[in-house]
């Protein structure tokens, strides 16, 4: 509602104006405090108020404003940080990418040196095995020419003592021994378990004619060769070895018996105790104290042992029969074994049989020829090599006994 110029309001154009001013200002609720006595001065008080609500909401502004700003300017300096941050997190990504570019790089150099050093150890370790197994072979062949040349010079020495030393003569004790040594080595080579023709099979029946103690029972097959050396030196004894003094010399039957026979014949002439003497036993026991009989011993075997150029002289023809049995009998044998396995025996080991003959009748013949008392001992339990001891004994001043070879 508007006055005019000329009109005066009254006091109810006042109330409705100041109602209207309150309804336009949301202060209608306000109405029913104002008193119709003074409403301008409910007017006066009402802004009075509103100023002061109006100060206080700008003080509250103005206090809000500041926090505002400082909010603002908090989150510009947080913003400010936050980019910071992000910058020194990029930079430290790109130092991170960096020093994990250069680790992997590092890795693949570790990873270098590893295959590089196993090449490296490789090929030292192919190198060492080269060089040590071209050491080796060179060793071998050096200790292998020493043996030889050892060998060489020992059978050398043997052949310039068995030079000097005539077969018919008593051998000193070295002379025993080496020429006992070379029995065994001479055995040993000819049932040495390399021959593959003397392989005993590890199945089938071995009879009693090839296994003569059941040595098969006790022992495997692979120990064959210990068995034909046994049977070997069985034949030795048998042959040449059997009776004391010598009297072996010459075989088991007519070269023993034709022995004791020419001793007998001297003793009826020469030695009383070979006349009352009632049994071979007693006959040889003379040996043990009679010089005299010794000394037709050593004669006599002297003889036998030396060469005739005819080689007609009935001593000569028993020699010569018994060897040739002797070695029968042991190429029979060694050709049995060969048999179980479908193989035989060549003429290298007849060779080498005729060579262990040969040596064992002078060692026999030595028996006879030696004035002390030779014997073959045996081993009465063999669970390896059966090779018999050399044992010399001596009945000068009381019996003694002294071993020239030990059993292996």
């Amino acid at each position: 509602m508007k006055w005019t110029k000329n009109a005066k309001p009254s006091p109810d154009d006042y109330d409705r104006r100041i109602s209207s001013f309150l309804d336009r200002v949301g202060e209608s609720s306000w109405k029913n405090i104002l008193t119709r006595k003074d409403p301008l001065q409910e007017l006066f008080d009402l802004v009075s108020r509103l100023q002061e609500q109006q100060s206080r909401t700008e003080h509250e502004y103005s206090v809000q404003k500041a926090a505002y700003n400082a909010q603002a300017h908090a989150l510009r300096e947080t913003e400010k940080a936050r980019k910071d941050l992000l910058d020194i997190n990029e930079t430290l990504g790109r130092d991170l990418d960096e020093e994990q570019h250069k680790l992997q790089q590092v890795l693949r150099d570790y990873d270098d040196l590893i295959i590089r050093h196993g090449q490296e150890m490789e090929r030292l370790k192919t190198r060492h095995e080269t060089t040590t197994s071209t050491l080796k072979f060179e060793h071998g062949l050096t200790i292998k020419s020493l043996k030889d040349e050892n060998k060489t010079e020992q059978d050398r020495l043997v052949s310039q003592l068995l030079i000097n030393q005539p077969d018919s003569e008593e051998w000193e004790d070295d002379k025993l021994k080496l020429g006992f040594l070379k029995l065994h080595r001479l055995v040993n080579d000819l049932a040495s378990p390399r021959r593959t023709e003397l392989h005993f099979p590890e199945h089938g029946n071995i009879g009693p004619d090839i296994d003569y103690d059941g040595f098969f029972a006790k022992n495997s097959r692979a120990k064959g060769h210990y068995l034909i050396k046994s049977v070997v030196w069985r034949i030795l004894r048998s042959q040449l070895f059997g009776s004391p003094f010598g009297f072996g010399a010459l075989g088991p039957s007519t070269g023993r018996e034709e022995l004791l026979k020419q001793f007998g014949l001297w003793g009826e002439t020469c030695l009383t105790s070979v006349v009352s003497a009632r049994t071979e036993t007693d006959m040889l026991k003379i040996f043990e104290h009679s010089k005299l009989a010794n000394r037709w011993r050593k004669i006599t075997f002297q003889s036998i042992s030396s060469t005739d150029e005819t080689g007609k002289r009935p001593v000569d023809k028993l020699r010569e029969s018994n060897i040739a049995t002797t070695n029968a009998k042991i190429i029979d044998y060694l050709r049995a074994v060969a048999a179980l396995s479908h193989r035989t025996v060549g003429s290298d080991i007849e060779k080498e049989v005729r060579q262990v003959t040969e040596v064992a009748e002078r060692m026999a013949l030595q028996c006879g020829i030696h004035s002390a008392q030779l014997i073959l001992e045996h081993p009465t339990v063999w669970e390896s090599d059966p090779a018999p001891a050399l044992v010399k004994i001596t009945y000068d001043q009381g019996v003694s006994r002294q071993v020239i070879v030990h059993h292996k």
